[in-house]
């Protein structure tokens, strides 16, 4: 069996090339996106944390003013 012409060698060592090239961009593309979305869940967090204050504080303050008669 003959070996491939150097024309179809070169073709395959290029598609080998730009293959490993578009699988290294992927990479650093998709752990961007997964330090975005632990950015997003960590900020969601927190203002769910704040809000769960917010109403909580909102609440016993309510509760607070039903329990105290109003002077007047």
């Amino acid at each position: 069996m003959a070996d491939k012409p150097s024309h179809a060698k070169d073709r395959e060592e290029t598609k080998a090339a730009k293959a490993l090239e578009r699988a290294s961009l992927a990479e650093q593309v998709w752990s961007e996106v997964e330090v975005q979305r632990a950015v997003v869940e960590e900020r969601t967090a927190r203002l769910k944390a704040q809000r769960l204050a917010r109403d909580a504080q909102d609440e016993a303050t309510a509760k607070l003013s039903k329990a105290t008669p109003a002077k007047g």
